[in-house]
C-alpha cells in the first residue's frame, strides 16, 4: 500500500482513540486506562496526529508526479535532500545529526547522473546501496582483518596501510582447541570416525581440518607477529564462560608476561554512597495495593511503581483477562437485580455492549471466549463475589494460581487484602522485611519467585530478571 494510503486508512481508528480517550476521562472509566492503548493523555493523542499529518504531506511530496510503480530515481533523491536541508529543523538539529545529513549529501552527490526508473521496492534496494557505497578515494575497508584466517591480509598490505593489530584469545584454551568445539552440535568427532565408508567419505577431510586447526593458529601467531610491521597487542581473557584460562604457554615461555589492563570501568566505585534517606523514604510503598505488588516480586514492585506510571496491560492474553474482569466487576455490581439465570443473561450483555463501544477493531470471535469466562466466574462464585476479590482479579488477573505443592501463590496479595485474617500476620512480616531491606541497601532481590506468577505479570517483557532466570514460557 502507498504511504499516504496507508497514513490516511489509520487515521480514522486514531481519531477513534483519542473519542474514546475523552469518553473515558468524562464519564470515569478510569480502569480502561490500563489498557496500554489507553494508557496515554489526549495531549499525547494529538502530537501523534500532528506526526502523522506531517509523515503524510512528506509523503505525498515525496511521491507526487509519481506514475504507478515508475518512479524516477534521480528526481526522487533531489527530493529527499531538499526535505533535509530545508524542511527539517537545521538549528533544532544536534551535531550528531547535521553530520548524518552531511554524508547523506556526500552519498546522494551523483544523482544528477542518475537516468534509471523503477518501482518501490527496487526503490529500497538503491537507498540502500547508496548508503552503504564508500568514498571513491578511500584506499579500502577499515578494517583488514577480523580473525585468524585473514591475518595474511594484514601482512600483504603491510605498507599501504598503517594499522594496529590486536591478537586476542590468546589462552591456552583457545589456541589449544578440539575438534568438538569446532563442530556444529549434535555432530561431534566420534560421530564422524564412526561414519560407514569413512575412507570414501568427504567428512573425514572435514574432521581432518578441524583436528589441525589448533596447528594453523600456531602457524598464524608466528607469521603475524614475525611478518606484520604495524605494532601489535596481544592478550587473553583470563575468566571466560565461568572458567579460569592462562597465557598461551607458547608466548609463557618466551618470556611474555601479560599485564591487566586498565580500563575506565575499573576506575568506577560500586561502592554504596550515602543517600538522602527522604529520597528513600518517598519510594517506599504506603497503600494496600502497591504492597501487594511487593509481595509478589521485588522487580514488580520497583517497575510498576516507580518506573511507569502505574500498573497497565500491554499483552492481548492479558487483555483477554483484564477485560473479562472488568465485564464481571460490572455484572457483581447488580448483583441485587439478578434474580434469575434469565435476568444475569440480560445484564450480562448490557454491560457487555457498554464495554465493546471502547474496542471498535476487536472481532466477534475475540469476545466469545471472554463472555464464557465471566458466565462460568458467576456461575460457581456468584454473590460471593466480594469488591477486594474483584480489585485483586482487576490487578492481577487472577486470584488463584496453584503452585507445585498445590497451595495458592496469591496467598500473601489475598491475605494482605483482608481475605485471609488468618495469614495476614505471616504475610505482613515478610513484606515489612522486604521494606526494610529495600531501605537500607537500596537494591532489588532476587526472591525465587515462580515462573508461573510471572506469566501473569503485567511487566513479564519489560523484566530482565525474568529472561535471566530463563524462566520465559514459550
Amino acid at each position: 500500500m502507498w504511504l499516504p494510503d496507508f497514513l490516511s486508512v489509520q487515521q480514522p481508528r486514531i481519531n477513534q482513540l483519542r473519542s474514546n480517550k475523552v469518553a473515558i476521562e468524562e464519564n470515569g472509566e478510569n480502569d480502561l486506562t490500563r489498557f496500554s492503548f489507553y494508557h496515554v493523555s489526549i495531549e499525547e493523542i494529538e502530537t501523534f496526529q500532528q506526526v502523522l499529518k506531517q509523515l503524510r504531506l512528506l509523503a505525498e511530496e515525496v511521491f507526487a508526479d509519481t506514475e504507478g510503480d515508475n518512479i524516477d530515481y534521480g528526481l526522487h533523491y533531489k527530493k529527499l535532500l531538499h526535505i533535509i536541508e530545508d524542511r527539517i529543523g537545521f538549528d533544532l538539529a544536534t551535531n550528531e545529526e547535521k553530520e548524518f545529513v552531511q554524508q547523506l549529501k556526500e552519498r546522494f552527490e551523483q544523482i544528477d547522473k542518475l537516468e534509471i526508473k523503477g518501482n518501490i521496492e527496487d526503490l529500497k534496494e538503491t537507498i540502500y546501496f547508496y548508503l552503504q557505497a564508500t568514498d571513491p578515494d578511500d584506499d579500502g575497508s577499515h578494517w583488514i582483518c577480523r580473525n585468524f584466517e585473514q591475518l595474511d591480509g594484514g601482512v600483504l598490505l603491510r605498507n599501504e596501510r598503517r594499522s594496529e593489530f590486536h591478537l586476542a584469545l590468546l589462552s591456552n584454551e583457545k589456541m589449544n582447541v578440539r575438534p568438538n568445539d569446532l563442530l556444529p552440535w549434535p555432530i561431534d568427532q566420534d560421530f564422524i570416525e564412526s561414519y560407514e565408508k569413512m575412507e570414501q567419505n568427504p567428512t573425514k577431510l572435514v574432521l581432518l581440518g578441524k583436528k589441525e586447526y589448533k596447528n594453523f593458529l600456531r602457524y598464524m601467531l608466528f607469521y603475524s607477529t614475525y611478518y606484520l610491521s604495524a605494532k601489535v597487542h596481544l592478550s587473553y581473557v583470563e575468566n571466560s564462560e565461568g572458567e579460569k584460562d592462562t597465557f598461551y604457554f607458547l608466548l609463557d615461555m618466551l618470556g611474555l608476561k601479560p599485564t591487566r589492563r586498565e580500563n575506565e570501568d575499573r576506575n568506577i566505585d560500586f561502592t554504596r554512597t550515602p543517600r538522602d534517606v527522604e529520597a528513600v523514604d518517598d519510594l517506599i510503598p504506603s497503600s494496600a495495593e502497591v504492597l501487594q505488588d511487593l509481595a509478589i516480586c521485588d522487580y514488580r514492585y520497583f517497575l510498576n511503581q516507580i518506573v511507569r506510571t502505574g500498573p497497565y496491560f500491554r499483552n492481548d492474553i492479558h487483555f483477554r483477562y483484564y477485560f473479562s474482569n472488568l465485564l464481571l466487576e460490572r455484572v457483581a455490581k447488580r448483583r441485587l437485580e439478578i434474580q434469575s439465570p434469565f435476568i444475569f443473561k440480560v445484564i450480562l450483555e448490557e454491560e457487555f455492549q457498554k464495554l465493546r463501544s471502547f474496542f471498535p477493531y476487536w472481532l466477534d470471535t475475540d469476545f466469545f471466549d471472554m463472555k464464557e469466562l465471566v458466565e462460568y466466574l458467576w456461575i460457581t462464585n456468584g454473590q460471593s463475589l466480594s469488591e477486594r476479590y474483584l480489585n485483586i482479579r482487576k490487578r492481577y488477573l487472577v486470584a488463584k494460581i496453584e503452585g507445585k505443592q498445590e497451595e495458592n501463590l496469591m496467598d500473601d496479595v489475598l491475605a494482605l487484602a483482608n481475605q485471609n485474617w488468618n495469614k495476614y500476620t505471616s504475610a505482613n512480616d515478610r513484606v515489612q522485611k522486604k521494606l526494610i531491606r529495600f531501605k537500607n541497601t537500596s537494591a532489588l532481590h532476587e526472591d525465587d519467585v515462580d515462573p508461573l506468577l510471572c506469566n501473569y505479570c503485567n511487566v513479564k517483557d519489560l523484566c530482565l530478571n525474568f529472561y535471566k532466570r530463563g524462566k520465559y514460557d514459550e
